[in-house]
């Protein structure tokens, strides 16, 4: 008899885990109906990873051969493949070439970096499109013998990140390995050991304390030359705001020059004396043609500021048919806790500048990435518009923005056509992230389709049994002389 509450209560749990996910399942498609609406005044929010999935474009590259000498031209060959179920414009695989530690797994602050560059850009990508595409890159004279490492990132719009992050050195859209050979043992290099901000060692495969809002920020850097020959070296200092993709992010930029003994290092100070942004980067090259070149990123975070950014835009199909539908949506997000007041603008034009769809949101910017969307249908057909997004402060000022193109003639061949379709099931607005598990695939997926059918047995059976452990509970416990004696050991 004491399992039988048991047996009841277990049942319940089970059967009332699998209504709960059979109504969630419902209430998407309660709130899949409340779309915005293309006559709404303003961006309605939504969640915004209905649309943007980080790693959702996959890389594969690999260098043409494996070994190669300092100063050689490596091409590299290989695919990019769109997951979304929706179009990627203004598309650019970022590229960042590294000299490996011999320390392997045990070097705690990753690889050498030597440089980074655009490898491709303006690549648009048609919805769930696999592209073949090369790049070339001369490597830099002067550097030494080893294994390299080269890392592949994918963005839209030169910002939005859609494969690997390039500030972190751990998160990498794809990766591919080359030799040099035929070269010096040794060449200059940054010592990614011992950086340091405000005294405190930085570590690059994590995220590292704030500064204080107000404190002045000094940056320290160890250059090695450990060759035999005098260091004749070209420094070039870049400090960007959040991450060194975008030239607007440029905030100063200067030249030096050095000369470092053989076998002696240099410390390159930067002191950032008034911080008023909340993450910074710290960009260092230094060149010398015999020796090398040797790169290194550092990005100071600083508490307490307020400060708002785009974390993504686009539309959910396209082309733009007449009649028919899609979405342009943006996603946002402050940089602090506290979150600020701001305002969110989506313009929509066509090739002529003329504006289609002009809408905004305004209110509260959370530390969260928020999403706001507006449905579009169109009088007629597009087959090239832009997407602008701006971000304003409460004070009206812009600090953030993008502009995305799309344009049949870049896509995927065939994707306009002279009579072009509407998507077959284009993605949706207005879906609240606990429902994203079923939401994201439309039409609706088996298994939502089935716990759906069955909530009414599901509904039966709970009642079933909740009268069943009422009976049982009653006949045990509801009698005093039914009740159980205490016993003793």
């Amino acid at each position: 008899m004491k399992q039988k509450p048991i047996a009841a209560l277990a049942f319940l749990s089970l059967a009332g885990g699998i209504l709960g996910i059979a109504m969630t399942s419902r209430n998407a498609e309660a709130q899949t109906a409340q779309n915005p609406s293309a006559n709404s005044n303003q961006l309605q929010t939504i969640n915004c990873f209905q649309y943007y999935k980080f790693g959702s474009v996959k890389l594969n590259f690999a260098p043409e051969k494996y070994t190669y000498a300092a100063g050689d031209t490596i091409k590299f060959k290989g695919t990019v493949t769109n997951e979304n179920a929706y179009p990627v414009a203004d598309g650019g695989v970022y590229v960042k070439i590294y000299r490996r530690d011999k320390q392997g797994a045990q070097a705690q602050n990753g690889e050498f970096q030597v440089s980074q560059f655009w490898g491709v850009e303006n690549l648009p990508l048609s919805a769930k499109q696999q592209r073949e595409t090369e790049f070339q890159y001369q490597l830099p004279t002067g550097l030494a013998k080893g294994e390299y490492l080269a890392q592949f990132f994918f963005t839209s719009a030169g910002k939005y990140y859609l494969a690997g992050l390039p500030f972190q050195v751990a998160t990498a859209g794809g990766a591919a390995s080359f030799k040099i050979d035929g070269a010096a043992d040794k060449a200059i290099y940054f010592d990614k050991e011992n950086v340091q901000v405000n005294g405190e060692k930085y570590d690059f495969r994590a995220i590292n304390k704030p500064v204080g809002e107000g404190k002045e920020i000094l940056i320290t850097v160890p250059l090695w030359n450990p060759t035999e020959t005098p260091a004749k070296i070209s420094l070039r200092k870049n400090l960007f705001y959040w991450d060194d993709l975008n030239a607007e992010n440029l905030l100063a930029g200067s030249n030096d020059t050095l000369v470092i003994p053989p076998g002696q290092k240099q410390d390159v100070a930067y002191t950032i004396t008034k911080p008023e942004r909340s993450a910074y980067l710290l960009q260092l090259t230094a060149s010398d043609s015999r020796i090398g070149q040797t790169t290194i990123n550092i990005r100071p975070l600083v508490s307490g500021i307020s400060q708002a950014r785009l974390s993504y835009s686009g539309l959910a199909s396209f082309p733009l048919v007449k009649s028919g539908k899609s979405v342009m949506f943006a996603c946002f997000h402050n940089t602090s806790d506290g979150g600020s007041e701001g305002k969110v603008v989506l313009t929509l034009k066509d090739e002529e500048g003329k504006t289609i769809s002009q809408k905004a949101y305004e209110g509260k910017i959370s530390s969260e990435v928020m999403g706001a969307a507006q449905e579009i249908s169109p009088d007629k057909n597009y087959g090239k518009v832009q997407l602008a997004a701006e971000l304003y402060d409460k004070t009206g000022k812009l600090i953030d923005s993008s502009n995305q193109t799309y344009d049949c003639g870049q896509f995927n061949p065939g994707i306009c056509g002279d009579s072009p379709k509407s998507p077959s099931s284009p993605v949706k607005a207005g879906v609240p992230q606990e429902a994203k598990f079923f939401a994201l695939d439309w039409p609706e997926s088996p298994t939502a389709k089935w716990l759906r059918k069955l909530t009414p047995l599901l509904v039966v059976l709970v009642a079933a049994g909740l009268a069943a452990g009422v009976l049982i509970a009653t006949k045990k416990f509801g009698k005093g002389k039914n009740k159980p004696k205490n016993k003793t050991s």
